[in-house]
């Protein structure tokens, strides 16, 4: 079962860095900046354990399925922001854009989290 659970977990991360990246795109790749993504994704993870554990919670089953909902949350924050991104004037500066997409991917990010965080 663990090998199923970490090759689930490699093919929702190599679709990412393809897909987000755009390796084959010569000019406009961003596989690093997907990779990042992931990271960001497994310090959410951990940082959340880590707190957990610190207030002394005690582990139940649904502690079990809490990575893939993180990873599922996180994946999706990450495509809406770069398409928020992309649909920024690429002619202003590099800290305007960011902070233009972040502004427009704010409200579907909070969106998302609010109802996963009810759902769940």
């Amino acid at each position: 079962d663990v090998g199923l659970i970490n090759g689930a977990f490699m093919i929702m991360i190599i679709y990412l860095i393809f897909n987000l990246g755009g390796l084959c795109h010569k000019i406009n790749s961003r596989a690093g900046l997907a990779f990042l993504c992931v990271l960001s994704i497994v310090a959410a993870g951990i940082s959340g354990y880590g707190l957990g554990m610190w207030a002394q919670f005690d582990y139940t089953p649904v502690h079990s399925v809490l990575p893939f909902v993180l990873v599922g949350i996180g994946v999706d924050d990450s495509f809406v922001i770069m398409n928020a991104l992309d649909r920024t004037d690429p002619t202003k500066p590099p800290a305007e854009r960011v902070a233009m997409a972040i502004s427009q991917a704010g409200v579907s990010i909070m969106v998302t989290s609010i109802t996963d965080f009810v759902a769940f």
